[in-house]
C-alpha cells in the first residue's frame, strides 16, 4: 500500500506553521508589537523617541493607516495558513474513517475465513466424537485404538466360501446396525454415524481468536493501524484507527457500539404518479439502531466526542435519533475550552441537522411501518 498516501501531511502542517510564523512577523511590523507600542504611546513619549514633533505625528498617522492594512494581511495569512492545517486534518480524518471502514471489511473477510475454519474443525470434531462413541457402544474401541488405519467395512467384510471367519465379534452388531439403517427400521437411519475420515485429512484447528488488526504504511513513514473488538458472539462492538505521521503526530478515532447489531428492515411508501396518487411500497435498506460513541483525538490534544442515540424499533420513527458533539481543545493561551453542539435526524436515512438550523427541505419518501 506504499502509493496509497498521495498527500504529504507533514508538508501541509509545515505550511500552516510557516504561514502563522509569517503572520507573527508581520504583526511586529505594525499591527502589534514594538512599533505599535511606540506609535501609540502618546505624543510626549513618541516625540522623545523621534526627536521631532512633525516626524512623530507622521509616524502616528502612518501607523494608524498601515495597521488596518497589516491586520487584514495578517488575518489573511493566518486564514491561508489554517487552510493548510484544515486540509491536513480533513484528509487525516478521511483516512482515519477509511481505515476504520477498511478494517471492518478486512477484519470481516478475515473473520469469515477464521469462522469457516473454526466451523469446519468443530464439525469434524463432532464427527470424531460421534464415531468414537459408536465404536465404544459396539465394543470396537480397543480394536481401532490398536489399528487406527483400519477400515471398518474391510474388517467386517464377510469371508469367502472357503475362508475362515476371523472377523471380530462386534462386526455382527455393526453389520446389523448398518442393515437396519438401510431399511430404516423403527424410523431410524443413523445408527451408524458417518466416518470422520483419516486423521491426516482432518481440518487444522484455527487460532484461538479471530483476526482483529490490520496495518498499512507508506514510503514516507506515515502509517494507519486499525483494530476491532468482538463480543462473546463475535459481533464487532468497537473499532479503533490510528493515523501516525512520519513526524510523530498521531490521530486516533475510537467507535464504541452499545451492544451487538440491532438490525431493522423497513419499507417506504412512494407516490410515483405524484402527490395523492396510489402509493407503492418499496423496500428500503436495513439499518442498525445501536447507540454508539465516537471519540477522536488529534495530535494537538483536541478531543471530539460524538454521542449518538438511535431510536429503536417500536419508537414513533425507528432510526431517528439525536447526536451530541463535544469538542474540547486548548487555545494559544493554554486555556481549555469546550464547545457542545446538538443534532437531530428525522429518520434512518435523513441528514443530521444542528439545532437551530433549518432542514434542507429535500423531499423524501413517506415512511411506513417497519417490516420485521
Amino acid at each position: 500500500m506504499g502509493d496509497k498516501f498521495a498527500v504529504n501531511y507533514d508538508l501541509l502542517l509545515m505550511l500552516q506553521r510557516e504561514m502563522n510564523k509569517l503572520a507573527d512577523e508581520a504583526e511586529e511590523g505594525g499591527a502589534s508589537g514594538h512599533f505599535l507600542a511606540v506609535a501609540t504611546g502618546g505624543d510626549e513619549g513618541r516625540d522623545r523617541v523621534f526627536g521631532h514633533e512633525e516626524l512623530s505625528r507622521q509616524v502616528a498617522f502612518f501607523q494608524f493607516d498601515s495597521a488596518k492594512r497589516t491586520k487584514e494581511g495578517v488575518d489573511g495569512l493566518r486564514k491561508f495558513g489554517n487552510t493548510f492545517g484544515s486540509l491536513a486534518a480533513t484528509l487525516i480524518d478521511m483516512d482515519s474513517q477509511l481505515a476504520t471502514s477498511a478494517s471492518f471489511s478486512v477484519a470481516s473477510m478475515g473473520f469469515s475465513e477464521w469462522l469457516g475454519e473454526k466451523e469446519a474443525y468443530e464439525s469434524h470434531q463432532r464427527k470424531v466424537d460421534a464415531w468414537n462413541g459408536y465404536l465404544e457402544s459396539i465394543g470396537a474401541a480397543d480394536y481401532f485404538h490398536d489399528h487406527p488405519e483400519a477400515n471398518i467395512d474391510q474388517v467386517c467384510q464377510p469371508p469367502g466360501p472357503d475362508e475362515p471367519d476371523n472377523r471380530p465379534d462386534w462386526c455382527d452388531t455393526h453389520l446389523q446396525n448398518w442393515a437396519d439403517d438401510v431399511r430404516g427400521v423403527d424410523g431410524i437411519d443413523d445408527r451408524v454415524p458417518p466416518h470422520p475420515g483419516l486423521p491426516e485429512d482432518a481440518p487444522k484447528p484455527p487460532t484461538d481468536e479471530p483476526p482483529d488488526r490490520v496495518e498499512f504504511s507508506d514510503r514516507r513513514g506515515n502509517a494507519i493501524s486499525s483494530s476491532v473488538t468482538y463480543d462473546s458472539d463475535y459481533n464487532i462492538i468497537a473499532e479503533e484507527s490510528t493515523v501516525t505521521l512520519a513526524n510523530g503526530e498521531r490521530y486516533t478515532t475510537l467507535t464504541e457500539y452499545d451492544g451487538p447489531p440491532n438490525i431493522v428492515e423497513s419499507s417506504y411508501s412512494l407516490h410515483p404518479a405524484g402527490p395523492g396518487s396510489a402509493p407503492v411500497t418499496a423496500e428500503a435498506p436495513a439499518f442498525d439502531t445501536r447507540d454508539y460513541t465516537v471519540t477522536s483525538t488529534s495530535s494537538d490534544g483536541t478531543v471530539t466526542v460524538e454521542e449518538v442515540s438511535i431510536d429503536d424499533e417500536g419508537a414513533e420513527v425507528p432510526g431517528a435519533g439525536t447526536k451530541t458533539v463535544t469538542v474540547t481543545s486548548v487555545d494559544d493561551d493554554g486555556e481549555e475550552k469546550t464547545e457542545v453542539k446538538e443534532y437531530t435526524r428525522a429518520g434512518p436515512f435523513e441528514d443530521w441537522v444542528e439545532e437551530g438550523e433549518e432542514e434542507s427541505g429535500e423531499v423524501r419518501p413517506e415512511r411506513v411501518m417497519p417490516m420485521v
